[in-house]
């Protein structure tokens, strides 16, 4: 089967670790014997932003490892504008769908199109299914559907996000919790909506490794570092810990916004030595700090999913985890603690019990029963039945 991945963002040469959960789909496919395109629509809506420098430094195409990659920048023409106009969309579905003209002369036309997250892989995916009578999938990741007070206000996010499902074959939704928000805010058509969760790339369920309670206990955090991962709440629950004289060590990967902040909390606390920055970190780098680690910690309070969490535990580490949504439909008690209240000594309280009973978890069940659920073989047979069944 030929599959065409259009993908919301992407990595580029100036971000080389963005978009890694659309390449491990595309990887996915290809191992499995199918041709795989990438097509990135990078559109700017800021006027005169920043795209046409974006797109002089990155190549409007290249082969990827076998996976042949396309790139579309575009930019708003229209100053001061929040949401985009009909002379966006006109300018990104020309673009896009040239890109798109020049990717299938090289390499043919495609069986199927998947696109990640609405905006503007879906709305370009429904263009070109339109002009070329192609079936599209849509998968929905994207948090400030929920979250963003700009995408509620304006009704042209909404006619975009209803007409993207709608057209579908059939539309993604990771969590049932995402489902869920996303039907008390927007008028969706719930028959072409099916949850499907992420996948947990199998470099770390392949790479497993058990570890022995040791001190100090190593926690590890994973996520941006924005003031929604809640990283604060974990670091005075850390120090509460250590002030009952437990001997720990958080590990905290990522980058972001908020990184000053809680340095600051961290000089100001002397904790420098028990919470230790790592920076934004690749898979590898992420999985060889894993196998390190005894508990991985989710603090953020709204996710649609949780990655990191089903990356630990395909290494076989128990959890601690705000119940912030999407991790319901992950975190079982045979996998660690979710919480119910954010605040530090519910966070403190939690960690302790994970230690305690440490070895209780059996982290190779741990491992398998999240290969199980998500690993690569789960998610691709749903995938190829959807496929399947929409062009036979």
């Amino acid at each position: 089967m030929h599959i065409l991945v259009i993908a919301s963002w992407y990595k580029t040469p100036q971000h080389p670790v963005t978009g890694t959960f659309f390449e491990e789909q595309a990887r996915m496919f290809q191992k499995r014997g199918h041709q795989v395109g990438i097509l990135y629509p990078n559109h700017d809506i800021r006027f005169l932003g920043t795209t046409r420098s974006n797109g002089e430094r990155t190549p409007t195409s290249f082969i990827d490892k076998g996976i042949p990659t396309y790139y579309s920048f575009t930019e708003s023409i229209s100053p001061k504008k929040d949401y985009p106009t009909k002379a966006d969309l006109f300018t990104i579905y020309k673009k896009a769908y040239r890109t798109f003209s020049t990717y299938v002369k090289a390499h043919g036309k495609p069986d199927v199109i998947h696109a990640h997250a609405t905006l503007y892989a879906g709305i370009v995916a429904k263009y070109i299914s339109k002009k070329e009578n192609l079936p599209y999938f849509l998968t929905k990741h994207y948090t400030e559907w929920i979250l963003s007070e700009k995408i509620q206000k304006f009704k042209a996010f909404e006619r975009l996000l209803c007409q993207v499902i709608d057209q579908s074959a059939k539309t993604f939704i990771v969590s049932r919790f995402y489902q869920e928000e996303l039907e008390k805010k927007y008028a969706i058509n719930t028959d072409k909506t099916v949850i499907l969760p992420n996948i947990v790339n199998e470099l770390f369920y392949k790479n497993n490794q058990n570890i022995s309670l040791s001190q100090p206990v190593h926690l590890i955090v994973i996520g941006y570092l924005v003031e929604r991962k809640n990283h604060l709440t974990l670091f005075k629950a850390v120090k509460q810990l250590l002030q009952k004289n437990e001997n720990l060590i958080l590990n905290v990967v990522g980058n972001g916004s908020y990184e000053a902040n809680l340095k600051h909390f961290v000089r100001q606390h002397q904790l420098e030595k028990e919470i230790i920055f790592h920076g934004l970190k690749d898979r590898q780098d992420v999985l060889e700090l894993l196998k390190k680690s005894h508990i991985l910690v989710s603090a953020s309070i709204f996710e649609t999913f949780g990655v990191n969490i089903i990356e630990a535990l395909a290494v076989g580490r128990p959890i601690v985890a705000l119940d912030s949504g999407g991790p319901r439909d992950i975190v079982t008690p045979k996998d660690g603690v979710l919480i119910k209240d954010n605040t530090p000594e519910a966070f403190a309280r939690a960690i302790k019990e994970v230690i305690q009973h440490y070895d209780n978890y059996d982290q190779d069940d741990l491992s398998k029963r999240c290969a199980e659920r998500f690993g690569e073989e789960a998610i691709y047979k749903v995938l190829m039945e959807y496929y399947l069944s929409c062009l036979n």
